[in-house]
């Protein structure tokens, strides 16, 4: 089972259809790419890699795009995130609450206002708790 896979899972047993990721930490845990302009919209349906046009040719080189669909909105990434919550029929959306500030909540609160915001940063401290075997193999060639 896929990180992705995973995380959907955790999702559903927390009772949200969707996740809004803003952390470059669990942004390149979840998709192995790096970016600091964007978000990773995660939803039951399909999961998004929501980036401006310098870092398309990177994220395509980086992720899985039988798993993510990167996406460059033209209309601000607010606003296409909430067409892809409609289109996925969301209704309830993770955010990562020890990672965003007031400004951003404020924001999103704005933009997402007909979804329901729930905080969501217990999901991943669950999910990366457990090593995956590559990433033991990585730790271990750390430690040498």
């Amino acid at each position: 089972m896929s990180k992705l896979q995973k995380f959907k899972a955790k999702m559903a047993e927390q009772g949200f259809d969707a996740a809004i990721i803003s952390s470059i930490v669990n942004i390149r845990y979840m998709t192995g790419f790096e970016y600091h302009d964007g978000y990773l919209l995660v939803t039951k349906g399909k999961s998004y890699v929501i980036t401006d046009f310098r870092y398309v040719e990177a994220a395509r080189a980086a992720v899985d795009q039988n798993e993510f669909e990167i996406v460059t909105p033209d209309n601000g990434m607010g606003i296409a995130m909430c067409g892809f919550l409609e289109e996925n029929g969301c209704k309830t959306v993770g955010f990562e609450e020890n990672n965003v500030s007031f400004k951003d909540y404020t924001v999103m609160t704005e933009k997402l206002g007909a979804y329901t915001l729930v905080p969501s940063a217990s999901v991943f401290e669950k999910l990366r708790i457990t090593k995956t075997p590559d990433e033991v193999e990585k730790i271990i060639k750390a430690q040498r």
